[in-house]
């Protein structure tokens, strides 16, 4: 689902997926318990990604400026960023002064639940709906803004605009806890999904499927002899995505 936010003369487009965590074992588990009841606990929780949108002029553009923040959400803004390049928000439970989410393994009591309800939203609610995002932005062609991906070290040499873009709208990095529970969990639900884009606009394929290489590997390598004609029904499906040293699944795929 795709929303608009207009600031001042301008307007902003993000890409925005919502989950209630129905699939969700431990968070409806937590949720459904006398303590949850008792709590109101609801597995309710959505990621927004900005992306190129038209601005005031009907030019196409990126939406606002600045990369994304990462923010957390709980209903209204909170005062913590995600390390994130997505906007997060969910029903979490939080501090009396609300500037922190109750985690922690050393509670016990309400404190304990409260902490085991959090690390349920984020693992197991967020990061779905993270995929999904991920999913409908490939399959919709969706790309960050352009200012999202300048400076982005992580892209190598080897990706074009668009598929920089794209993966700008990826974890490149496991953030500060509790939010690291969110790229590690993303990153276990996108290995079979169809994700990553092949070379030369030939739709995706799942991580799992994907070959990896190192671009500066890359770089050291002759190039290649012009391929042998083959029937196209007979080829399978090949993805290639350039990055820099390390790749992205070094630790999170």
């Amino acid at each position: 689902m795709g929303s608009e936010m207009c600031i001042r003369d301008s307007a902003e487009r993000w890409l925005v997926c919502a989950s209630l965590g129905t699939g969700a074992g431990r968070a409806l588990e937590t949720c459904l318990s006398a303590e949850g009841r008792a709590l109101r606990l609801v597995p309710a929780a959505a990621v927004a990604a900005r992306v190129r949108g038209t601005d005031a002029g009907g030019a196409c553009g990126a939406g606002g400026s600045g990369a994304p923040l990462g923010l957390a959400f709980c209903t209204l803004p909170l005062p913590m960023r995600t390390g994130l390049p997505v906007h997060a928000n969910a029903l979490f439970e939080l501090a009396s002064n609300r500037r922190n989410l109750w985690v922690g393994s050393d509670m016990a009591g309400a404190g304990a639940l409260r902490a085991r309800w959090n690390e349920a939203l984020l693992a197991d609610v967020l990061a779905p709906a993270y995929a999904r995002l991920l999913v409908e932005a490939e399959a919709r062609g969706v790309d960050a803004p352009a200012d999202a991906v300048a400076g982005d070290a992580h892209v190598g040499a080897g990706a074009d605009a668009s598929d920089a873009a794209y993966y700008a709208m990826w974890p490149h990095d496991i953030p500060a806890q509790p939010w690291g529970l969110v790229a590690s969990a993303l990153y276990a639900a996108l290995l079979d999904l169809a994700v990553v884009r092949v070379e030369g606009g030939g739709g995706a394929v799942s991580p799992r499927a994907a070959w990896w290489i190192d671009v500066a590997l890359l770089r050291q390598l002759p190039p290649p002899s012009p391929p042998a004609r083959e029937p196209r029904a007979e080829r399978e499906p090949r993805a290639c995505l350039l990055y820099t040293s390390p790749s992205p699944r070094d630790g999170l795929l």
